[in-house]
């Protein structure tokens, strides 16, 4: 545990030099001190409680789903050419 103080996010954490992955003493909306983790190094830093990880699940997602419309596209292409050499 991180013991911090002032801080209300985990980018302000890693403005500040906080660059090591780990939980995080922060001040919430609620003007109390919850303890978070900071996920400091992927896509940038400054991600709590793996914010990070869904962005890139997210884009993986993203991509298959382009993927396949473009072999469903490539499938209609070739049927549409088997039908006009008929």
């Amino acid at each position: 545990m991180h013991f911090t103080s002032g801080y209300k996010s985990c980018a302000e954490l890693l403005n500040a030099g906080f660059t090591e992955d780990g939980f995080y003493q922060i001040w919430s909306n609620q003007a109390e001190v919850i303890d978070v983790y900071c996920d400091q190094s992927s896509w940038g830093g400054g991600n709590r409680n793996g914010t990070a990880k869904k962005i890139k699940l997210t884009i993986i997602v993203i991509i298959i789903i382009i993927i396949i419309i473009i072999i469903i596209i490539i499938i209609i292409i070739i049927i549409i050419i088997i039908l006009i050499i008929k």
